[in-house]
């Protein structure tokens, strides 16, 4: 089984995992954030759509060359920026587009951020909140985040190198792992022995 999943934004993380081996991954960047300044009343959509047709582009790229069973899509979580909101929407949008005009055979499926950390048990230790604490209470520096956990998880996991800066194509390897998991576990076997017939 081929899984291809996207951590969608300006900074596009993917990984491609093939019966559990990880084949490629990596971040995709296009552009510059937009700025808009506070007191303007119109925003500049077609920077919008263009950035997104490029990560669109990108992505039915991947596609097309891995030709993936499943494409995991991270679900888009409610941002503080609006701005920055709607640009994460506009890519969503022009991804599933490309996806569905390019015809390919693959599953589409989002995930919630929430269950593929859940699933692969990616969460603060006591230890790792208490240190959180002590961040908030000014007694030491250095707040742990779930990027740093993404980021420790492939590392271990696999045994790379990724820094934080490297927290999107992180996320798509484990989001890529999750479905792996998840999909790979086979249906349980029917008990004859508690078929109507035996009895």
């Amino acid at each position: 089984m081929k899984v291809l999943s996207l951590d969608l934004s300006t900074k596009t993380g993917f990984a491609v995992l093939t019966d559990g081996k990880l084949e490629t991954y990596g971040t995709y960047v296009e552009g510059k954030s937009v700025s808009v300044p506070a007191v303007c009343s119109r925003i500049d959509a077609y920077s919008y759509i263009y950035r997104a047709k490029k990560i669109a582009q990108f992505c039915i790229t991947m596609a097309l060359k891995h030709n993936p069973d499943i494409i995991a899509i991270e679900e888009t979580n409610r941002g503080r920026a609006r701005f920055s909101q709607k640009q994460l929407e506009f890519v969503h949008y022009a991804v599933l587009d490309a996806l569905n005009v390019g015809n390919l055979p693959s599953k589409i499926s989002y995930v919630d951020t929430s269950a593929w950390r859940s699933g692969l048990k990616i969460y603060l230790s006591k230890d790792q909140r208490a240190h959180n604490k002590a961040v908030r209470q000014k007694k030491v520096r250095g707040k742990l985040t779930s990027k740093h956990l993404s980021v420790n998880y492939v590392n271990a996991f696999f045994g790379l190198a990724l820094k934080l800066k490297d927290n999107d194509a992180a996320d798509a390897i484990n989001i890529a792992l999750f479905i792996f998991n998840k999909l790979k576990k086979e249906p349980p076997a029917p008990n004859v022995n508690m078929a109507l017939f035996d009895k």
